[in-house]
């Protein structure tokens, strides 16, 4: 006859504990809960396990340099992981994205290539911890590229600028750099002849200033030199102020005599008043020219020939005189 195989003493201890504490009409209920437990660790202990296999790791990729754009690259690469079980059923219900540095890629003119194994350092830390990249296929991904062109243009500035009565620049505000380099395709290129900031807004300004202003990028530019520049300017009161001066006539025959009306004209504008001293009206000059007179015209245009360079918004008048010729 066969023999009962005699029962565990832990196992035998646990059944006596549970007849003794559990009801009848519940154990089944507690013994399957018990065997859904222990199932549960008993998969939590083999997911601990190391496993070797193979995933699709997604790609995008970092560093890529200012005068290239990538027009077709691999988007996925074939890996084989060394990682736990709970690890690698992550990387297949949801997957994996991974970042290839551009910076040791071997470009050309129209190619690159980057080779992965040398970044495997690099990519396996961005698995998870203790992950290892055990080969990769394909090792080498090759990229198709457009270099793209660098063209240097002025920066101009875009400001709305109400100064204080009385007030103005002492000259045009500076920029620092004045000029930035636009990488682009030649097509973009072509359409740039300037790069502009952002508008510079002031109200009421009576002082000088110094102000970081950033630069709009144009659609389709892929990189400028500079994002920002210093625009810096200086400011002063300025007074009216008015000068007469001699008109001078010019291209006169030999014997002849031309008389103007009037003869001289008046020069206006506006003058720092720190600097108002050092303006005269000999800093200005205007001529004529008798040989601009057209058919029976009685009159002259007349024209500033120098001026001050400290005078602002200058105007004179009469812009025409009458004259009369006497032989």
């Amino acid at each position: 006859p066969l023999k009962e195989k005699p029962m565990p003493g832990s196992f035998i201890r646990f059944k006596q504990w549970a007849n003794r504490w559990v009801p009848e009409k519940s154990k089944v209920q507690f013994f399957l809960v018990f065997i859904g437990i222990s199932a549960l660790f008993w998969g939590l202990t083999r997911l601990s396990n190391s496993y070797t296999t193979t995933v699709v790791l997604d790609m995008n990729y970092d560093n890529i340099p200012e005068d290239v754009i990538l027009k077709k690259a691999p988007t996925s690469v074939v890996a084989t992981l060394e990682a736990s079980g709970f690890q690698l059923l992550l990387y297949q219900t949801f997957g994996q994205e991974i970042t290839v540095d551009l910076e040791s890629a071997l470009f050309d003119e129209t190619t690159a290539k980057v080779d992965l194994l040398l970044q495997r350092n690099f990519l396996e830390t961005q698995l998870f911890e203790n992950g290892r990249i055990t080969l990769l296929n394909p090792s080498t991904v090759g990229l198709e590229i457009q270099r793209l062109e660098t063209k240097r243009v002025p920066v101009s500035l875009v400001s709305q600028i109400e100064f204080k009565k009385g007030f103005n620049y002492t000259a045009l505000p500076s920029l620092q750099p004045d000029t930035v380099s636009v990488i682009g395709t030649p097509v973009v290129l072509n359409e740039i002849a300037s790069i502009r900031t952002i508008p510079l807004v002031k109200s009421g300004l009576d002082r000088n200033f110094s102000e970081t202003l950033r630069l709009e990028i144009p659609n389709g530019v892929n990189a400028l030199s500079h994002r920002v520049v210093v625009v810096t300017a200086k400011t002063t009161k300025f007074t009216e102020m008015t000068y007469e001066i001699p008109i001078r006539i010019t291209n006169t025959a030999v014997g002849q005599t031309i008389r103007l009306f009037p003869q001289r004209i008046k020069i206006r504008g506006r003058v720092p008043l720190a600097l108002v001293d050092s303006v005269r009206a000999s800093d200005f000059s205007a001529y004529t020219d008798i040989s601009q007179v057209e058919g029976d015209s009685e009159t002259l245009p007349v024209f500033i020939e120098k001026q001050s360079p400290l005078l602002r918004s200058m105007r004179w008048s009469p812009k025409q005189v009458n004259f009369l010729i006497r032989q």
